[in-house]
This record gives C-alpha cells, structure tokens and sequence, in this order.
C-alpha cells in the first residue's frame, strides 16, 4: 500500500475545465484526536527545482506569482492568522445560507448553472443574468422568482416576499467563487494585499496556453510556485475494481479520468501535469474501510481541494470540506421534499472523505489534490 511521503516532478499544462456539480456518494469513523502531521516543515518548491523567475514564467506563464524573500518570509509567519481568517470566511458563508433557508425556504446563494421563475416557466438564470451583471439585478431576478414560486408540498417554508434587507444578502456563488473570495479576505487581514493582486492576476489571466483562466489549475499551481503551498494527491481506495467504478458509474461529472490520473502520479508523480509532493493513498491513510480522515487532513488548519481535473474545488479545515454547488437549485423547483433537502445543501460542510456517507466532496469526487498551506 502507498503511504505518504514527499514525491517530486515537472510541469506541462494543459486543459481545464471548471464547474461545481452535485450527486450524493455512498458510514464515517472520523478518528477523534488527530495527531500533528509529522511532514518537515514547508519549504519554498521552486527551489527543490532550481528554477529562477524567467523560467518560471516560461514553463507556467508571464503572470505566475513571483514573490520577494520578505513576502514569503512574511506570507509564512502570517500563515496562522490566514488561516484563520479564511476558514471564518468560510463558515460565515455556510452560516449565512443556512439562516437565509430557515427562513425562507430557499438559499440565498445563487449559482449561474441553475434556474428561476419567470411567471410559471423555468428558465436557466444565464438567459437573465450573466456573471460580472450587478448583484441588484440578480436580486431583482431572485425575488420575483420567489414571488412567482408556489409550493404545492405545504411542509416548504415559503414567505408572503423576501425583506429588503434580506434581499441584500442574494448573491452569485460557485464552488472556486466561494474559495477565491475567502482566500482575498484572509490575504487582506494579514496585510498582504499586494501579494493577494499577483495571486489573483495569475489565476485570471495565466499567460500560458493550456493553463485556463478563472479555474483550480492556475489557483493551485500559483499557491504551489509563487507561494511555497505543498500539493498531495487524494485516493481512499486505488485498487483496479474502485478506479473502474470511478469512472464508470453513472451521475456527474460528465468526464472522470480517475484511473489516468493515478497512472500519472504512479509514473510521473504528477496530477494533469501539477507535480505532486505528498501521497495520500488508501488504507494506510484512510484506514481498512478507506473512510477515516487523514490525519494530515486533520491537522491542516486551511487548504484547497481539486478534483475531477479541476471540474470541482473548494476549502477545506481541519478534515471538514465546506463547498459551494453552482450547479444546484437554489430553491424545490418541484416542490418535493427531496428538492427542498437539496436547497438546503447549496453550501454544505462534510468530513473530508468522498466514500463515507455524507463525506466530502459531496458527488462523484473520489479522488483529487489538495494544497496544503506552509506550517
């Protein structure tokens, strides 16, 4: 069985494609006290790899982070606080749905891969709204929708209108929008703002072909080379029988590539080409019924999971994922008990561990990478 210990590899990039799906996964034993990781201390990865400024942009594109001594000394020591912040990001968001929907019967974060009433027809939100549109006319669109929603199911709260100031708190929200908002938070309260704009400007616009803008791959290679963040690879259980059900069984996404992946960290210690530093593989991580939760998992105060090549990503603390699904409806579309417990998971936080159930990702998310922030 392979256990986790430090790997290293090369980079060549190449295609990416981004969303936030949702399906349920198939009990959890979480071990209760986790042990500290006994992994050395993080270090800066591009100097493992001798790689100066001009041929990290030639390998990873003209706006990869690159960051003085002082920032990175000082992006390390703050690293606690940003934790810290980031992770009560986090919640806030979690917290804030969840009081919205207690009250409403709906969530007030509205992904762009859903639907909302226009009089009594469906329509995709997209038709109406587009990211980059003002949140006033999103919340416009919103409150109609809820206006025009009449449940048939009488145990579905539903308000006479959603209040002004209430009204206020409808937002867009997606799996990585979710991530990179609480990620800025955490860069801004530990005053490192102008690093935050390089981490940003990479992730928006990488400068490299095969490297796609607005997804987990340039977030995660930036954390990786521009901030010393160490990448594990993810998979509870590896053996030929659980890879073929992972890309065969049905449900979303609509491409798996689990079994190549694995491959290509067996053979190349890379996942779609990210070099892979940590091995988080099967029982010896993951115990006999391959459902406990890592220790290293455990102990992580903040980190970034990818999986799916990047179809999905989101935040992770202390071995609990909270993630946002831009692909689920906001509201019972129709109005069944099942569809109202779904809104209730627009944003939902679950024990890191894809097989157990209600683990996380939630969905068929089985295996992945994660960023793991310097100590």
């Amino acid at each position: 069985m392979i256990s986790r210990k430090p790997i290293f590899g090369f980079l060549f990039v190449g295609l990416v494609v981004a969303a936030c799906a949702n399906r349920p996964v198939p009990t959890l034993t979480v071990q209760s006290e986790p042990e500290p990781a006994k992994e050395a201390a993080i270090d800066r990865s591009v100097a493992a790899e001798n790689l100066s400024p001009a041929e990290l942009k030639s390998k990873f594109g003209t706006n990869i982070p690159i960051l003085t001594e002082a920032e990175l000394k000082a992006h390390r020591e703050r690293m606690p606080e940003f934790s810290k912040i980031a992770s009560a990001c986090v919640q806030k968001h979690l917290e804030d749905h969840q009081s919205f929907h207690e009250a409403y019967g709906v969530s007030n974060y509205i992904g762009v891969n859903t639907r909302i009433l226009v009089g009594k027809n469906l329509v995709p939100l997209k038709s109406r709204w587009k990211e980059g549109e003002s949140d006033a006319k999103l919340q416009e669109l919103v409150v109609a929708s809820y206006a025009d929603w009449e449940p048939k199911n009488k145990q579905l709260k539903k308000q006479a209108t959603i209040g002004s100031a209430d009204k206020k708190r409808i937002k867009n929200m997606s799996c990585i929008g979710m991530t990179i908002n609480c990620m800025k938070e955490a860069f801004v309260g530990t005053n490192q703002a102008g690093v935050y704009e390089k981490f940003i400007t990479y992730y928006r616009k990488p400068g490299k072909a095969g490297i796609q803008a607005y997804t987990g791959h340039p977030m995660i290679l930036g954390l990786k080379y521009g901030f010393g963040w160490k990448v594990a690879y993810w998979n509870p259980n590896p053996s030929e029988d659980s890879l073929k059900w992972m890309d065969t069984a049905p449900g979303d996404p609509p491409f798996r590539n689990h079994k190549l992946r694995y491959e290509e960290v067996l053979s190349s210690n890379s996942y779609y080409k990210i070099p892979v530093d940590l091995l988080l593989v099967g029982e010896e991580e993951w115990g006999q019924d391959h459902r406990q939760v890592p220790k290293l998992l455990q102990s992580t105060p903040f980190g970034v999971f990818g999986t799916t090549d990047f179809y999905h990503v989101g935040p992770f603390s202390k071995g609990q994922i909270t993630e946002a699904h831009a692909g689920m409806m906001w509201f019972a579309q129709n109005s069944s008990a099942t569809d109202y417990e779904k809104s209730k998971r627009v944003i939902e936080s679950n024990p890191f561990s894809p097989f157990a159930t209600n683990g996380a990702p939630r969905g068929h998310y089985p295996t992945g990478i994660v960023a793991i922030p310097p100590n």
